[in-house]
């Protein structure tokens, strides 16, 4: 697949701490251009399988020419990268009307 810097990815990081979420989401927020809507925290449920130690989640939509500064940031504040794929991979055939 060929590189489209302006293509929208959704991306998810997994934190051990909300704080560490807070603090990864605030940075994006003051360093690249991330619509409000486009970032966003929230608790992780489901099983201790599912989950992998992780309390929290960063999500959001992110342009593909910002996606190594973006995993930077995950990295700093001691997230991991648990998703990342075009937003095109998101939504099935139905959901665009095909």
């Amino acid at each position: 697949m060929e590189a489209n810097p302006g293509e929208m990815h959704v991306v998810a990081a997994g934190f051990v701490h909300f704080e560490e979420a807070r603090a990864a989401e605030a940075e994006l927020r003051a360093t690249l251009d991330v619509a409000g809507a486009d970032i966003a925290v929230r608790e992780v449920g489901g099983s201790h399988e599912f989950v992998n130690g992780f309390h929290v989640v960063l999500a959001g939509r992110i342009r593909e020419g910002v996606l190594a500064k973006v995993h930077a940031v995950f990295h700093r504040h001691a997230g991991e990268v648990l998703t990342d794929v075009p937003e095109a991979w998101a939504w099935s055939k139905a959901d665009l009307g095909a």
